[in-house]
């Protein structure tokens, strides 16, 4: 979000007010928030929201205390829009404090569709519905809204925020990330990120093993970074964990996105499940390797590989990459449903120009023909 944010900021009919919760304040995985205040960022309200319980009955505890807790933040922020991303449980918080205390949500990433991820795609969808403006990244994700029956005078199709393409990052940028984390430069190095998914947490920790097996034993450098809060994510960090004193393998809690598109674009293979892989890979020209049931069905490119929860079948999807040196010149010419189309401008202007009068609380059904 940090080029709608920039773009938000930047105008002089618009103030941003940013209110920061979720893992942004845990220490186990990053204290991110600190990223947010060096970019110059000023920090209206904090609203810890721990969802990091080992269980699905803890994360929805740690969501309701959450809830609570962010109708006196926005109490304090009085906003005139709230504007939310995605399909995380705070994301639902803030739109379903807007729905409660009247005030209008807009949704950013709205429309996408991850049926493995099951809650996932469950709170998306409960976001849209709660949402007034909708601005979903692909044509079929504003096709998939309005025939959840939004208007589409609401639904503005703007693109993907933030897609960053190989000549946007910095010979230099990858040089220091890559000394930072300790690899060997021109030497071919696995990156990997895996989260829990909320319905297998219990097997989290067994998934995050099959992959570290895997690209362990594959003789390559490889980085892994922390998977997000969700339960099952400090299972998944031990396991991560126990790995580290075995020489090729390199760890780190989180990475500022700049960084991590350095150290993404510098990649050989992604490895895990997260929507980065499905996102960001082919405009960088990075296959991917994407595990399990957590991105099932969402729209992709030619440059992913879907594996199961197998340590040899990762491997040898793997392999396959390694041994095919021109497979990232034909990812960077494949067709693909994300980009940029100057996002963060866009959703800015259009914040910028709405109606606030009442009748923007009103949702209407518009059947899909």
């Amino acid at each position: 979000m940090s080029s709608v944010l920039r773009a938000i900021r930047d105008r002089g009919d618009l103030s941003l007010s940013l209110i920061v919760t979720g893992m942004h304040l845990l220490s186990d995985f990053g204290y991110t928030v600190r990223e947010i205040e060096r970019d110059g960022y000023t920090i209206a309200g904090r609203v810890p929201m721990d969802l990091t319980s080992e269980n699905p009955s803890g994360m929805l505890q740690g969501l309701g205390r959450g809830i609570q807790d962010l109708s006196h933040a926005i109490g304090e922020v009085h906003p005139d829009i709230i504007l939310v991303q995605g399909d995380r449980g705070e994301s639902l918080a803030g739109a379903l404090a807007g729905a409660y205390l009247g005030l209008p949500v807009a949704h950013v990433s709205g429309g996408d569709v991850t049926e493995g991820g099951m809650i996932d795609n469950s709170i998306r969808h409960c976001i849209t519905k709660l949402a007034h403006l909708h601005f979903p990244g692909t044509s079929a994700s504003a096709e998939r809204i309005r025939c959840m029956g939004e208007d589409p005078g609401r639904i503005f199709m703007v693109g993907t925020p933030s897609l960053v393409s190989l000549r946007d990052i910095g010979q230099e940028e990858v040089d220091r990330v890559l000394a930072g984390l300790g690899i060997r430069p021109g030497v071919p190095f696995i990156l990997v990120l895996q989260h829990p998914v909320t319905y297998e947490s219990g097997f989290a920790a067994q998934q995050m093993r099959e992959t570290m097996e895997a690209v362990a034993g594959l003789g390559v450098q490889v980085v892994v970074i922390f998977p997000n809060s969700d339960a099952g994510g400090r299972e998944m960090i031990e396991v991560i964990r126990s790995y580290v004193e075995r020489g090729n393998i390199r760890m780190t809690e989180n990475l500022p996105y700049r960084d991590f598109l350095a150290l993404l674009s510098a990649s050989s293979v992604l490895v895990g499940n997260s929507s980065a892989g499905i996102v960001r890979t082919q405009a960088l020209g990075v296959p991917c390797v994407n595990i399990g049931t957590r991105q099932k069905n969402r729209e992709h490119t030619g440059n992913i590989v879907d594996t199961g929860y197998d340590r040899q079948e990762i491997a040898s999807a793997v392999k396959k990459i390694l041994r095919d040196p021109g497979f990232r010149d034909r990812i960077l010419v494949m067709d693909t449903p994300y980009q940029d189309l100057g996002t963060g401008g866009r959703i800015a202007g259009i914040l910028a120009g709405v109606d606030l009068g009442p009748g923007l609380l009103i949702k209407e059904f518009n059947p899909c023909r």
